[in-house]
C-alpha cells in the first residue's frame, strides 16, 4: 500500500516501522527525508548510514556531517573525503 500503514515494506508516506519509506518515517531503512534512527536516508536525520545532509555520526554522508566516512564536503574525522576535511585518507585537495 502507499499511504497509511504500519510493518510494511516498500511503502511510500506516512508509515513506521517499515523500509524503503520515503518520508516522514521512524525506525525505517532507505527514508529520504524527517527520519530518526534510519538507514540510508537524505536529510534532517541522526543516527544513520549514507545521509547525503545535516546529519550526525554517519557513513556515506556528504555535506555538513561529523564522524563519517566517504564524506565530500565539509565533514571532520573523515577518509577518502575531497575538500576541506582533516585527519583524512585519499584526500585530493585543501587538507
Amino acid at each position: 500500500m502507499e499511504t497509511g500503514d504500519r510493518q510494511n515494506q516498500g511503502v511510500e508516506t506516512g508509515d513506521r516501522e517499515n523500509k524503503g519509506v520515503e518520508t516522514g518515517d521512524r525506525q525505517h531503512k532507505g527514508v529520504e527525508t524527517g527520519d530518526r534512527q534510519n538507514q540510508g536516508m537524505e536529510t534532517g536525520d541522526s543516527q544513520n548510514k549514507g545521509l547525503e545532509t545535516g546529519d550526525r555520526q554517519n557513513k556515506g554522508v556528504e555535506t555538513g556531517d561529523r564522524q563519517n566516512q566517504g564524506v565530500e564536503t565539509g565533514d571532520r574525522k573523515n577518509k577518502v573525503v575531497e575538500t576541506r576535511d582533516r585527519q583524512n585518507e585519499g584526500v585530493e585537495m585543501g587538507d
